[in-house]
């Protein structure tokens, strides 16, 4: 064995190395810019060209005024989500999973100025922090800021 290949496995074992011998990427580098045509409610988003997004980590009181249904602030976290991202450019992050059972994509969204939404939604009391398994990149992080929305009585803690 080389040297160069005993570096290889070196840092192949230690996570440096990705599987197929290419360098990792950094989660900013793999981010995918669109347009949200939509908001659906707290936790969904329409983009550009139709593809539904849910928005990983985080779960909002549901809103469908189409079917007469709403759960307690469900109108409230979907303006609040609305003020985010209602007809402005995103990017894309993506987890483990691309697709959920429903056929919706799952990413994180971060806003033109890198803001991770789905964080601002849960500090600002708009959603909940939820892990959905195995998409948990950023739960830490989302239920921290959950915590601080509920302490200063935030969003859905508050009464929105």
């Amino acid at each position: 064995m080389s040297r160069l290949s005993i570096f290889k496995t070196m840092l192949l074992a230690a996570g440096i190395l990705g599987a197929a011998g290419f360098w990792p990427v950094r989660a900013e580098e793999q981010r995918t810019p669109r347009r949200v045509e939509r908001v659906i409610d707290g936790d969904t988003v329409v983009l550009d060209g139709g593809e539904h997004v849910r928005l990983l980590g985080i779960n909002a009181p549901e809103y469908e005024p189409w079917r007469h249904y709403a759960q307690p602030y469900g109108k409230e976290s979907t303006a609040c989500a609305g003020k985010w991202m209602a007809g402005k450019k995103v990017l894309l992050e993506y987890d483990t999973e691309r697709k959920d059972k429903y056929g919706r994509t799952l990413a994180y969204v971060y806003s033109e100025n890198g803001d991770l939404i789905n964080r601002e939604l849960a500090a600002e009391g708009c959603a909940k922090a939820r892990y959905y398994a195995p998409n948990g990149r950023y739960y830490k992080i989302l239920k921290e800021a959950e915590k601080t929305a509920k302490a200063d009585h935030k969003g859905l803690w508050g009464g929105l």
